[in-house]
């Protein structure tokens, strides 16, 4: 955990075993702390098969649900030009170069929605709080 931020890392040959592995241990910590981000580093990965990668995807959502913003991070162009290429469904996915640049991103999420709690926070209004109630108006 970094910055408040589970940090999951992959760096082997992906096999359903690992992306299992990675979907357990991540949800887990996602579930048994306080983290606002969930960052997947694949910097170590060569290959990913469509159907790993659909459950890659399929994580990222649970952890999106349990609370845990999710970021790819280390993405090889190898990588990145099968996804394309096999046409798989980019258009969720949040991802950056480095762990440091998904950590990054996860960071400034956390505050500007901390941000937008407070902002939403009903405000006392100082005119009505020293207001007295007179019982005998004339």
């Amino acid at each position: 955990m970094s910055r408040g931020s589970v940090i999951a890392s992959i760096q082997t040959d992906v096999t359903p075993d690992v992306i299992i592995a990675l979907q357990h241990d991540g949800l887990e910590m996602i579930g048994s702390t306080s983290v606002h981000g969930f960052a997947v580093d694949l910097s170590g990965v060569e290959l990913l098969e469509p159907d790993e990668f659909e459950v890659l995807l399929g994580t990222m959502e649970m952890a999106k649900l349990m609370g845990a913003r999710p970021v790819l991070c280390g993405l090889r162009p190898g990588v990145v030009s099968a996804l394309v290429d096999l046409d798989v469904d980019l258009e969720e996915i949040d991802a950056t170069r480095t762990i440091d640049d998904a950590l990054d991103i996860l960071a400034e999420s956390h505050d500007e929605a901390r941000q937008d709690r407070r902002r939403s926070l009903p405000v006392a209004d100082d005119e009505h709080q020293h207001e007295t109630h007179d019982p005998d108006p004339e």
